[in-house]
């Protein structure tokens, strides 16, 4: 495959709460992000299908990494919750706001405003992440292009930090901001 270039990963703070928000082209931008340098292991809010028996090893190993489910296109309160507990606890909690993996021409797809809800909690640093190229590499059909010469990237955004006023349209503006210029 081609090379994975990482720029930024110093932004990700060592330590306290952390939302890892990112653009998703691929069925494997999860483990790329695992394996890009950050130095903590985030949990990724993913969905409830990678969970389920029949998935077999790949649900045990989403569950080793620490994800944990989400119901898609519903307000899933209790996702939420488990995000919210994890952030209040100092970790990682890494989402794709997207809702799925973007196999469309367009940059970036609408954000769900969830993503709001979170990076709105008192001391969470949110840091945007953008990834490149792995739609390329591994198109979403569980198929991989070896010949592929593309590098893949990942370039990580500066932290911000949200106040509670803020309202979830400039939260998901600011996002959105930085998911389409990093």
């Amino acid at each position: 495959y081609g090379p994975l270039q990482v720029f930024g990963v110093k932004n990700i703070p060592r330590k306290g709460p952390v939302l890892l928000v990112l653009n998703h082209l691929s069925n494997a931008d999860p483990a790329l992000i695992h394996i890009s340098g950050i130095k903590r292991m985030p949990r990724f809010m993913a969905k409830e299908e990678l969970f389920a028996a029949e998935m077999g090893l790949k649900g045990k190993v989403v569950a080793l990494f620490g994800s944990f489910p989400v119901k898609q296109n519903s307000a899933d309160t209790a996702s939420i919750k488990e995000a919210k507990k994890l952030l209040l606890s100092g970790n990682i909690v890494a989402i794709f706001p997207e809702g799925h993996v973007n196999r469309t021409k367009q940059r970036l797809l609408p954000l769900k405003e969830g993503v709001a809800l979170l990076a709105k909690i008192p001391g969470v640093r949110v840091v945007c992440g953008v990834i490149r190229n792995t739609n390329v590499v591994w198109p979403g059909d569980d198929t991989m292009k070896p010949t592929c010469r593309y590098p893949m990237e990942i370039v990580y955004g500066v932290p911000k930090e949200f106040d509670r006023k803020c309202s979830r349209k400039e939260i998901v503006a600011w996002i959105s901001d930085q998911l389409t210029t990093l």
